[in-house]
């Protein structure tokens, strides 16, 4: 069952569901008309889907029903709540080119960021999984990945799960 059609020019970047809330969180993600750096939000069912906030290339996000609605965006994660209160920038890495994937548990974000000494170059890079406390405190790397794309939390095992090029 589809629930929301985008434009052909806009291609979504992340999903994020809140149980708790019943609701379903995305970003706008890249495309060429307005609305591609939104991050929006609708009930389970896909109605009246609304803009939540607005940013410049949202990748990744993340939904604790505790604590908020997080997002990767150029370099940084941003805080908001499901009312579209916020957001506020949490951490912003100076070195890192892009933050690409986010996920959260409870008072703690994981977040992914790739830096990449020739921009052009795809396949060199650095970059890790990083470990903050909701306020963005605390931020301390957990582990190395150079090529990571997707973060993922099991709140039952306290795990967090990460790809890295060809791995998981």
């Amino acid at each position: 069952e589809t629930l929301y059609t985008f434009d052909q020019n806009l291609s979504p970047m992340g999903l994020a569901v809140d149980h708790f809330a019943n609701r379903i969180y995305w970003t706008g993600g890249w495309g060429t008309n307005g609305s591609a750096g939104a991050i929006r939000s609708a009930p389970l069912d896909g109605s009246a889907p609304s803009i939540l906030f607005t940013a410049s290339l949202p990748t990744s996000i993340a939904v604790d029903g505790s604590s908020g609605v997080y997002f990767a965006d150029d370099g940084g994660v941003l805080k908001g709540d499901g009312s579209g209160a916020g957001p506020t920038q949490i951490y912003k890495d100076p070195h890192a080119d892009q933050n690409g994937c986010v996920a959260a548990l409870g008072d703690l974000v994981f977040t992914g960021e790739v830096t990449r000494p020739d921009p052009t170059d795809r396949f060199h890079s650095s970059g890790g999984v990083w470990r903050m406390k909701s306020d963005g405190s605390a931020h301390v790397k957990i582990a190395d990945a150079a090529r990571l794309a997707s973060i993922a939390v099991d709140p039952i095992a306290s795990r967090v799960y990460f790809t890295d090029g060809g791995a998981v």
